[in-house]
């Protein structure tokens, strides 16, 4: 993060970083759409529903820009240690967790009375029904 931080301040004139937040409002506004035609009932599918409604998720709680830096930093981690990573796949689903967890929303809390202290965990998706239906063409 502190690279990409430091990136962004150095270079503050590029017209990259805008760029880059124009894609995101384009794509957040297309997964509103998306969420919308299907409260209205509309058909579609469900792995673009599910990933629609965690963007629509996403941009509601955190500011484009802490979307943006999270998503260049993990490619910079991806591109110095690629040995973290053991294949394309699971680069992305650790990049979705990564930004899932930027919001509180997708956090649960409770509290231990064992220990007396108050437990977080956050909500995954089903990464195995997700990879192998989507491996599999959405069949």
């Amino acid at each position: 993060m502190k690279l990409v931080q430091a990136r962004i301040e150095k270079n503050q004139g590029n017209p990259a970083w805008d760029l880059c937040e124009a894609r995101w409002c384009a794509l957040v506004s297309h997964a509103q759409r998306l969420v919308t035609a299907r409260h209205a009932g509309q058909a579609g599918s469900r792995f673009e529903r599910i990933a629609a409604q965690e963007i629509v998720k996403l941009a509601a709680n955190v500011e484009a820009s802490v979307v943006m830096e999270t998503t260049f930093a993990m490619f910079l981690l991806e591109n110095e240690q690629p040995r973290r990573f053991r294949s394309d796949a699971s680069f992305r689903f650790q990049l979705v967790r990564r930004l899932r967890g930027l919001s509180e929303v997708n956090a649960g809390v409770w509290f231990n009375a064992a220990t007396g202290k108050t437990k977080r965990a956050y909500r995954e998706l089903a990464p195995s029904r997700l990879l192998k239906k989507s491996a599999s063409g959405g069949r």
